[in-house]
């Protein structure tokens, strides 16, 4: 992760408060269960709300934490000690949907579109990663729409703009409809019986997902007609929830950091699902 040293605590305190009181306890009330018993001898620790939002901070702002023991003006390694435990208890979080039920699977999200009359949503979005030492792992890393080395996941939001599903990471050269395919997201998509939007990067996944709805695309012997025109702008007016989905996730600026370790990324990317769905689930 990029090493911020020397955050000013003016800065952590507009940034400390990513989440609303009641997803903050429901944060902890899951991590609680996971964390280890404190020490029998010597001091017991910070409070563990502290604790929580320092460990927010390294993952939403990229402070390292170094540069968090110096805003709380502690030793390092009494901080690590602090906040290790909570990030490894992160690791281990579901999602959960709109309504605040946990996400298990991707019938969950099927049943709770259905109900509330939900379209779906899909889109691929990169991360920049560092370039790999290997000449053969920066071929495959490297994004030709981006221009660098990128990992790639697909993600699935509703109509308000939920983040509801982040497909594994694969690498950046991986088209969309293959890393779609990949994590075999064509077969549950088909299975829900629900509108499906997607952009012209999914050109072909119509033969196997009914209700998808694609842009129309223009041929050398035949122009957009009006028609096609207006069809394509109102579902890219419609589509664009998507982007507003992957930005919340893309807050978290461990997913961000110039060069990062794709390793890192890989680590943190369903944390930050996570994460993102409490803050859906319990607004501010």
């Amino acid at each position: 992760m990029t090493s911020h040293d020397l955050p000013t605590p003016e800065a952590l305190t507009r940034t400390v408060p990513h989440l609303s009181p009641a997803a903050l306890a429901y944060l902890i009330e899951q991590i609680t269960p996971l964390l280890p018993p404190p020490a029998r001898r010597g001091p017991k620790g910070m409070p563990i709300i502290d604790r929580v939002q320092l460990a927010l901070s390294h993952l939403r702002e990229g402070v390292s934490l170094r540069g968090l023991a110096r805003v709380r003006a502690i030793p390092a390694t009494t901080l690590r000690d602090n906040v290790n435990p909570v990030l490894a208890a992160f690791e281990q979080l579901l999602p959960v949907l709109p309504d605040g039920t946990r996400i298990d699977d991707f019938d969950d999200i099927a049943r709770w579109c259905a109900e509330h009359g939900a379209t779906i949503i899909v889109d691929g979005t990169e991360f920049s990663v560092a370039r790999p030492a290997d000449q053969e792992e920066q071929r495959r890393f490297y994004s030709g729409k981006r221009k660098s080395h990128t990992t790639k996941t697909i993600a699935i939001t509703d109509t308000e703009s939920n983040l509801l599903w982040a497909t594994p990471l694969v690498a950046g050269t991986t088209h969309d409809l293959t890393a779609l395919r990949d994590a075999n997201l064509a077969v549950h998509l088909d299975n829900t019986g629900l509108d499906v939007l997607a952009d012209s990067g999914f050109q072909g996944l119509q033969r196997e997902v009914n209700w998808l709805e694609l842009p129309t695309r223009r041929h050398q012997d035949r122009p957009l007609t009006i028609v096609d025109r207006f069809f394509n702008t109102v579902l890219a007016r419609a589509r664009v929830r998507v982007e507003h989905g992957i930005g919340r996730l893309k807050q978290w600026r461990c997913l961000t950091a110039h060069k990062q370790n794709r390793h890192q990324i890989e680590r943190w990317l369903p944390t930050c699902w996570a994460l993102t769905s409490y803050q859906q689930a319990w607004p501010r």
